[in-house]
């Protein structure tokens, strides 16, 4: 009966406080005891903040440059017009712009004076004159006629020879045909122009001469039945 009573008075005291506290044994299973503990969970870091910007800093701006004495031009100036040595310009022509066309009379009658002469000037329609007639009886025309005469005496005036335009030209026009079977056949200028230069230069003959040469000996005329 003692003992009973005994055993009331554990399981009171056990039920009012735990069981662990003051049994001097452990009342846990083996599985109990066994049983793993549960893994401690890392402290959770908080991610550091971002690194804060530098601020700006204020540069200085370049200085300007200075302008320069003479500022470089963006086209540049238009060349003078030069003169060729053997020919002359017109007249109302200026020392800048495009070249003034000068007609074919004009540039004989202006070399043959050695000076710029208007239109209107008398030499101009005595060049013109020649000019036309020269066109009749040799195959090339005016423009032609006159760079092939200027070229000759510029070459002759060079060698510090004189000779005349005009002359040459009239020496021209008033060549004689041969009498062979070519005399009917159209003349050329140029040819007459590399003979009279010929003559001039390499023979050294004025010009009655290197006329005379261009021309030949005289043909004998048949005699009459």
């Amino acid at each position: 009966m003692r003992r009973v009573t005994l055993m009331a008075s554990l399981v009171a005291v056990a039920a009012s406080a735990g069981v662990g506290e003051w049994l001097p044994f452990s009342i846990l299973t083996p599985a109990v005891a066994q049983a793993p503990a549960e893994p401690e969970m890392p402290p959770t870091v908080e991610p550091s903040p971002p690194p804060a910007e530098p601020p700006p800093v204020d540069f200085a701006p370049a200085p300007a440059p200075l302008p320069s004495a003479t500022p470089a031009p963006t086209t540049p100036p238009p060349l003078p017009f030069v003169v060729p040595p053997t020919e002359f310009v017109a007249p109302e022509q200026g020392e800048f712009g495009p070249v003034l066309r000068v007609m074919p009379a004009h540039r004989i009658a202006m070399m043959e004076a050695g000076r710029p002469l208007p239109e209107t000037d008398p030499l101009v329609a005595r060049s013109a004159v020649a000019l036309s007639q020269l066109t009749g009886k040799y195959l090339e025309d005016a423009p032609r006629i006159v760079d092939l005469t200027i070229k000759t005496c510029a070459a002759i005036r060079l060698a510090k020879g004189t000779v005349s335009p005009l002359d040459l030209m009239d020496g021209a026009l008033h060549l004689k045909r041969p009498t062979t079977n070519n005399g009917s056949r159209p003349r050329q200028f140029e040819k007459f122009a590399t003979a009279y230069r010929k003559a001039r230069l390499a023979g050294g003959k004025d010009h009655a001469k290197a006329m005379a040469e261009i021309q030949g000996p005289p043909v004998p005329q048949p005699a009459p039945r």
